[in-house]
């Protein structure tokens, strides 16, 4: 995990998340942003999923192969999950809107 901040809590399934960056391969960079799921009532994640990466040009949002992801923020409402999330020193804001449903079969 990168030294910025994380986001986490529990779904209305019951499933604990964080939503981090993470920093596997990258020199340190918080340039894979992702979320985690684990089974319902229990402590931990076991699955990661990625929502961005620092270069994404198959979706829209900003893309530089420099990209830093911080300050997540999350809120769950009608089974979907928006996660709102800076990339490079606040210059640009994205939301990744995910179904908390396909997490949970995804386990």
């Amino acid at each position: 995990m990168a030294t910025s901040k994380l986001c986490a809590g529990t779904f209305s399934t019951g499933q604990p998340w964080p939503v981090l960056t993470t920093t596997a391969g990258t020199d340190g960079k918080r340039s894979a942003f992702t979320i985690a799921a684990g089974k319902p009532r229990e402590l931990f994640v076991s699955r990661v999923f990625g929502i961005c990466t620092s270069v994404c040009e198959s979706t829209p949002g900003v893309s530089a192969a420099n990209a830093d992801f911080s300050c997540p923020s999350a809120v769950e409402h009608d089974g979907l999950s928006d996660i709102g999330y800076t990339q490079k020193h606040h210059i640009a804001n994205e939301l990744a809107v995910i179904s908390v449903i396909r997490l949970e079969k995804t386990r």
